[in-house]
């Protein structure tokens, strides 16, 4: 019998939130679910409705709710005035898809996060179909006034232009391609890098500027353009390692000119007039400036935004975004809209509450009124044509029932928290039985669908880290007694980054493989369990509760995993005579030191003589058996036959110190189902 239990080490931050994520929810309702990917108004249909169940003919329309970012999200209940809701009536909101929202409470600071139109985990995001008993729910305001001929029409409205690049995921801070797992400045999803030191050594946004006002006394053009440094050289001239100079337009005139260092984030605020706008696109560039003596200047652009005048012209668009600038002066401004691409206008300003506008076509004039914003803050507006409003073709209702599991009620003292997916349901729950059981421990075993977490905990981002993150902060502040004791996931865990270093395989982020192959996601890059927690109570580096994970892919493998389970602590029983002869193995630790090169070969060991030290001290007076690689080669046939002859003997812990990949260890001594 092979007695093993093997752990392994992990890395390394987090930013504190006080929110749960789930405060939005009433438990005693009924929530259905709808996946939404692209910004723009959905229309929810009887037919719909009638198809998921929802028993809509007892439900009086004044009580629906939509929820979304966890939110209640405003609606327009097209019903025929009646509050009832019969064939032909729809529900009509404004939805978005996924932000980098969740992403800022995972960095240290929300202006950390390099690419804010490029979210890490997912592109998607749950919304939500409920009913209470108010009448009360937020709505859509519809606007009457047509009364054109009181105001003039202004010259110009604003539209902002964005050009966003995730070709490349940058590391941040990092020694030969280390780095640490937290979201650090300098990090995300950028362009791919380009050096000052080639020929080629600009990074061009050609952004869309059609139908710009350039008439007398237009504004300037605002823009942001954020980059930053890829690579860390020894520094040459100065104490700075990068240099650029952002330039826009076919002169490439200078709008600024950037020293900076290291793995630094740049996040750069600029104007110049309306003049310098270009017919169709106008170019801003990020040119790299070799002068600084450096053996390498690499940086990226994360993304680069214009808002300019535009004219009153709808681009020949059935769906276009504008940004109205609110006059103090007058309650209403009027646009003379023109080159309209739909024959039935729809026209919501997101102000001091979404309201919907009506739109008058004379003479393929589109006459329109917009209520300037209480607040005088500029607010979106939005022109779309009847056909550009999306059908959603089904929604589900949460957990088969409609119901969230209500975990307020859940007992979290002294808990065992099992973080797993549904996938691996039948070897998880006879997991859970053992766990419970007398020879498993007698735990308070709470197991949770991490699908049902992300809903919950996560803001409906799937495979979003918050929700696992989150819903571990809620137990734990939920155990008034005693803490819960074990967070154990279950389930195979994928990287959401791409390597972007040595060019391996895309994280779940990027490669629909990789995604599915991630059952229960882990933080950060390289990724980190430890990481979930950590911060979340100003816990430093220490993990909120004990975690550990089986990356079990199939409920086959969680059955192996149980046995040897079963068989390892069927040694412990205490009640077996306790003799030196007996037990001895349970201080015996393997140590496995790995190292592609000599220097990290030496390295490695170093640090595993450190662990050697704590583990033969007086507190677990425990005896190390080292086995340090010297060659390429995984570990030599001699050494094998030691290593086997050790593991059946017994050992309490192995430690593999070194680099691992998909096909195994820097040190690999056997197959694990052996």
């Amino acid at each position: 019998m092979n007695k093993i239990i093997s752990f392994f080490l992990l890395i390394l931050s987090f930013n504190s939130f006080s929110q749960y994520g789930n405060e939005w929810i009433d438990y005693s309702q009924k929530y259905y679910t709808l996946k939404i990917v692209e910004d723009g108004f959905y229309k929810i249909d009887y037919t719909t409705l009638v198809n998921a169940g929802v028993p809509i003919s007892s439900i009086n329309t004044s009580n629906l709710q939509v929820f979304g970012f966890e939110k209640e999200q405003p609606i327009l209940v097209e019903d025929g005035g009646d509050t009832s809701f019969d064939f032909g009536d729809y529900i009509l909101f404004y939805a978005q898809g996924n932000t980098t929202w969740l992403d800022s409470l995972i960095y240290d600071a929300p202006e950390d996060v390099s690419n804010k139109y490029y979210p890490h985990y997912n592109d998607t995001i749950t919304y939500f179909l409920t009913w209470n008993n108010s009448v009360s729910n937020k709505r859509i305001s519809v606007e009457q006034d047509v009364s054109f001929g009181s105001y003039s029409a202004n010259n110009y409205i604003f539209k902002k232009s964005i050009k966003e690049f995730h070709n490349y995921y940058a590391q941040g801070r990092n020694i030969e391609a280390v780095s640490l797992s937290d979201y650090t400045k300098g990090e995300g999803w950028v362009s791919n890098p380009i050096n000052a030191l080639d020929s080629y050594n600009r990074i061009d946004a050609n952004m869309p500027t059609s139908f710009a006002y350039t008439g007398t006394g237009t504004p300037n053009v605002e823009g942001i353009a954020v980059s930053l440094g890829v690579s860390n050289a020894s520094v040459g001239v100065g104490s700075d390692n990068h240099h650029f100079q952002l330039q826009y337009g076919t002169a490439n005139t200078i709008l600024h000119d950037i020293s900076y260092s290291a793995y630094d984030l740049k996040k750069i605020s600029f104007t110049f007039p309306a003049s310098g706008i270009g017919s169709t696109t106008t170019r801003i560039r990020h040119q790299l400036i070799n002068d600084l003596g450096v053996a390498a200047d690499h940086q990226s652009v994360a993304f680069v935004e214009l808002t300019y005048a535009h004219l009153p012209n709808l681009e020949g668009s059935d769906y276009i975004e504008f940004i109205h600038e609110n006059h103090t002066s007058t309650t209403k401004s009027l646009y003379n809209f023109t080159n309209f691409g739909g024959t039935t206008p729809y026209v919501f300003s997101f102000g001091d509450g979404l309201k919907k506008l009506p739109m008058i076509n004379t003479s393929g004039v589109y006459q329109v009124l917009v209520p300037n914003n209480l607040l005088g803050q500029t607010q979106k507006l939005i022109v779309l044509d009847e056909n550009a409003i999306k059908n959603v073709a089904s929604i589900s209702p949460v957990n088969n029932t409609g119901s969230f599991t209500n975990f307020s009620t859940t007992n979290f003292n002294d808990a065992y928290l099992i973080l797993t997916h549904k996938s691996l349901s039948s070897s998880v729950s006879e997991y859970k039985q053992y766990r419970e059981s007398f020879e498993g421990g007698n735990y308070n075993v709470i197991s949770a669908n991490v699908d049902e977490l992300y809903l919950q905990f996560g803001g409906g981002v799937p495979k979003h880290v918050l929700g696992l993150s989150r819903f571990q902060l809620y137990a734990y502040e939920k155990a008034l007694v005693e803490k819960p004791n074990h967070v154990f996931i279950i389930g195979k865990g994928v990287r959401e980054a791409n390597e972007s270093y040595l060019q391996q395989t895309n994280g779940t982020r990027q490669s629909v493989f990789a995604y599915n192959y991630c059952l229960v996601p882990s933080y950060g890059f390289p990724a980190s369990d430890i990481l979930m927690t950590h911060h979340l109570l100003n816990n430093d580096y220490i993990p909120l509760v004990p975690i550990g994970r089986l990356a079990a892919r199939n409920n086959s493998e969680v059955s192996i995993y149980l046995d040897k389970v079963k068989a390892y602590e069927l040694e412990q029983v205490q009640s077996d005579p306790y003799t030196l002869q007996s037990k001895y193995w349970q201080k015996d630790i393997l140590h496995f030191g790995g190292g592609s090169t000599a220097s990290e070969q030496a390295i490695f060991k170093n640090y595993l003589l450190q662990f050697e030290n704590v583990l033969e001290d007086s507190k677990f007076a425990g005896h190390v058996t080292s086995f340090h690689k010297s060659v390429s080669d995984p570990i030599d046939p001699v050494t094998l036959f030691s290593v086997t002859d050790k593991i059946n003997e017994g050992v309490s812990l192995m430690t593999f110190f070194g680099h691992a990949y998909a096909g195994g260890f820097d040190q690999n001594v056997d197959d694990p189902e052996s």
